[in-house]
């Protein structure tokens, strides 16, 4: 199998989104070829300990992917630097990342897609990343192109 672009979700305290996202990754026909990155968030008040406590508990559980990491923060971090302190650990290592939000429920092919995608504009200069998601958009009459 071949080696696939690192997936990264940065999460705190939303267990039912975050199982929905986990489920639907999961069902891609290339999770199983995809390392798996968890950032939990520390809890920043005490009414969020338990809601934070079921996320590391669930985390630690996943399965299904080539590999799981998890950085599970003890303190908070807010959510900008958790996110950044996990993408720059993945980017020691590799040279691209799929970012997924805890509460995106992808299609099946998604994984699929978000590699061709990263492979054919790898070289382009021209293009800063690619999206698995766009807000419904009437194209003009005639557009050929196959991107926007």
């Amino acid at each position: 199998m071949v080696n696939k672009a690192p997936i990264l979700i940065v999460t705190y305290s939303r267990f039912e989104h975050l199982q929905r996202t986990i489920g639907a990754l999961a069902d891609n026909q290339w999770a199983e070829a995809s390392p798996l990155f968890v950032a939990v968030d520390g809890p920043y008040r005490d009414e969020d300990v338990a809601a934070n406590r079921k996320i590391v508990d669930f985390v630690r559980q996943i399965r299904g992917f080539k590999e799981l990491n998890l950085f599970i923060r003890e303190k908070n971090m807010g959510l900008q630097e958790n996110f950044f302190a996990a993408s720059n650990e993945i980017f020691s290592v590799y040279d691209r990342m799929i970012i997924i939000e805890d509460d995106i429920v992808t299609s099946n092919d998604f994984l699929n897609f978000m590699n061709k995608c990263l492979d054919v504009y790898q070289d382009r200069e021209d293009i800063f990343s690619v999206s698995g998601y766009s807000r419904p958009v009437k194209m003009p009459e005639g557009y050929c192109h196959a991107a926007y």
